[in-house]
């Protein structure tokens, strides 16, 4: 029998962690970004492993839960922090986004919230699996804002996208403050939002407050000679599909890891395999792996040097990466020049992490707290 939307929908803080995590130091480098240090690492004693299975099941079962809840039952009186699905007519066309309201009980009017707009990265689907628990991060840990989940790219190059996102990120927050939320391929898609906001002029532009990345997955294109900043060619398409190669090899690794540290969290997001796997049963999934493979490639065409400069110069943009992560390896100089040309740029490199940051979202909403607060001190 599935939960009731208001156990379902409790702050994920409330759940099951076997993990607690982990005292953290800071130290700065001379180039100015933080390096978070692991104070102490966490045994993989027997207890904990026979404990794991227990934690996984439980994770199905909530995403079970959810699912069955989000698909089948009548959700509109769910209490917050639920998500509601909702329509947008933007020029026309009528698009869907996942919106939490801020917390009601605070009693903000809506011109008054900070909107926390979370573009999906490759092969996430709105509200499922990973996304769902990054979705309830946010909200739980920012409950004076909105927050968003805008659908994947599908068809569309992240440029597209980014140009749809734009106009439907101006129909659901009007002129209140955003904040764009990047994971991993999305980075691209946010990167390209705020230059097209840069490029607008007057009323049509929105109220842009940052942009955040987290695992970025984005790389530079079209670098003057006396402007690189490292001896591999970005534009050499046989690094670029390198990268990639070692992007993939690296994702089953961390994920293991990732399942001994989160077991709850993967099991969550196993989720995402029922969806593809539906999509298989339905003759579906040659077209969404035709898709996601159209995604990667707009990915690999990174963005022009000249731009990311224009985009870090004009917003405030955090990144936050794991410090395991060999897209973060292969970009690190890219954003720590990105840093020299623009100082007010904040960027976290995460020791004992990999691409997979999203998972430990509390732990993800802290460091981008901290890094505003920071930022406003």
């Amino acid at each position: 029998m599935a939960v009731e939307p208001a156990e379902l929908y409790s702050p994920q803080s409330q759940h099951l962690s076997l993990v607690e995590p982990s005292s953290v130091q800071e130290s700065e480098d001379i180039l100015g970004y933080t390096f978070i240090h692991k104070s102490e690492e966490r045994s993989c004693d027997l207890v904990r492993l026979a404990q794991l299975p227990t934690a996984y099941l439980l994770g199905l079962g909530r995403a079970a839960s959810h699912l069955f809840n989000y698909q089948f039952r009548d959700t509109s009186d769910a209490p917050w922090p639920f998500a509601q699905r909702q329509e947008f007519n933007v020029d026309g066309q009528v698009l869907q986004a996942h919106v939490t309201k801020a917390n009601p009980e605070l009693s903000l009017g809506s011109d008054d919230v900070t909107t926390q707009i979370i573009e999906l990265g490759l092969g996430e689907k709105p509200l499922i699996g990973s996304s769902y628990l990054w979705h309830m991060a946010h909200a739980t840990g920012f409950p004076d804002r909105r927050v968003v989940t805008l659908s994947a790219p599908g068809e569309m190059s992240l440029e597209e996208k980014a140009a749809e996102d734009f106009g439907l990120m101006r129909q659901i927050a009007g002129d209140s403050p955003i904040n764009v939320i990047t994971n991993s391929l999305s980075t691209k898609r946010g990167f390209t939002v705020a230059h097209i906001n840069m490029l607008t002029r007057g009323e049509a532009q929105i109220n842009l407050s940052g942009v955040r990345a987290l695992a970025p997955a984005m790389g530079a294109r079209n670098i003057a000679e006396q402007e690189r900043f490292s001896e591999v060619d970005g534009d050499d398409m046989a690094f670029i599909q390198d990268q990639t190669n070692r992007f993939y090899r690296h994702m089953p690794g961390n994920i293991f890891h990732e399942l001994q540290e989160r077991p709850e969290e993967i099991g969550v997001s196993t989720a995402v395999i029922w969806a593809y796997a539906v999509a298989t049963a339905l003759g579906q999934l040659p077209g969404q792996m035709t898709t996601l493979g159209g995604n990667v490639k707009s990915a690999q065409e990174g963005l022009d040097w000249s731009i990311m400069k224009e985009v870090v110069s004009g917003n405030r943009v955090h990144v936050v990466a794991g410090a395991d992560d060999p897209l973060w390896k292969a970009q690190k100089e890219q954003f720590l020049a990105l840093k020299k040309h623009a100082p007010q740029t904040q960027i976290r490199e995460l020791e004992g992490y990999g691409h997979v940051l999203t998972l430990d979202g509390p732990g993800m909403v802290r460091h981008l707290t901290e890094m505003e607060l920071a930022e406003a001190a």
